[in-house]
């Protein structure tokens, strides 16, 4: 009897301190771990994700105006509700309000769709991915004349950045401190977009006519920077090749160019050495956004 009693506690231990999902269930380092069935927070979520995917077909079809109010109406509904933190009403808030040009409350839409782990004390979000949160808020706090909160945003997307899979992109290493292995640029509220565009379309955040276009526009902010190109050079008879070739700067470039044509994915785990290696990339500073929602998870 004491025995089944402290399993039966333990067991309670350990799903109170489960992190909260918006699926009923937490990807965690050990793997996927389900959620006991609770009917109540299930119509609660249904409600919230039916408002969320309202709101996503407004904004599909561009009718900016409906899908900011229902983004809005989202937010409300887990406020009230007291479903644990999630990021997708915000963000979608921040597009739909970037989309009208209302740039500084577009920054505090995203600015919404993060929370601060106690936990990892690290940035962290809720259905949806944290570069690409990191890296649309980077674009708007530069734009919005935050340059320590941009810098803190694109090295938090850096830093987290996990490449899916893939071997369309080149590793992405801009920085705007100087450190070995690193592309160092100066500041500009132009390179800052260019580097955060890069870090999305490697993210997988664009569509394809929507990621040839942030190409284009990485370009005309930095067109000495082969990433763009080499991006889009799959062999050395694509139409890209030369200009990629001819923008490297350094043998490890081109090496990684080759080496890139030739699927050759260690590429990947080098560079990941190299950011690994960038102490100050890593360095989280909880004071630029402490109106930010603080989780256990």
């Amino acid at each position: 009897m004491i025995a089944k009693m402290i399993t039966t506690l333990i067991l309670t231990t350990i799903l109170v301190s489960l992190p909260h999902s918006e699926h009923g269930f937490s990807q965690t380092a050990g793997g996927t771990t389900s959620f006991p069935p609770n009917p109540v927070q299930d119509e609660k979520r249904a409600r919230l994700n039916a408002k969320i995917q309202q709101a996503r077909e407004h904004e599909e079809a561009k009718r900016w105006s409906e899908a900011e109010t229902a983004y809005r109406e989202a937010i409300i509904i887990r406020s009230q509700e007291g479903l644990p933190f999630g990021s997708r009403e915000s963000f979608g808030l921040s597009r739909v309000l970037k989309a009208q040009g209302k740039m500084v409350a577009a920054m505090q839409a995203c600015k919404a769709a993060l929370a601060w782990s106690s936990k990892t004390e690290k940035w962290t979000v809720n259905g949806v991915s944290l570069c690409q949160v990191t890296a649309e808020l980077a674009i708007l706090a530069s734009e919005n004349g935050y340059q320590d909160l941009a810098l803190e945003m694109y090295y938090a997307g850096l830093s987290s950045f996990q490449r899916r899979g893939t071997i369309e992109t080149v590793p992405i290493l801009v920085a705007f401190q100087a450190s070995p292995g690193m592309t160092h640029w100066t500041y500009s509220v132009d390179r800052m977009k260019a580097a955060s565009l890069a870090l999305l379309i490697a993210d997988g955040s664009f569509e394809s006519s929507e990621r040839e276009n942030a190409l284009d526009r990485i370009i005309s902010i930095a067109p000495e920077w082969y990433w763009p190109h080499a991006y889009r050079t799959y062999a050395q008879d694509d139409p890209s090749y030369p200009m990629a070739i001819s923008l490297c700067k350094n043998d490890q470039e081109r090496e990684w160019l080759r080496r890139k044509i030739d699927r050759d994915e260690a590429i990947f785990r080098e560079a990941d050495e190299i950011r690994k290696n960038c102490a100050f990339i890593h360095v989280r500073n909880r004071n630029l956004l402490p109106e930010a929602e603080v989780v256990d998870w």
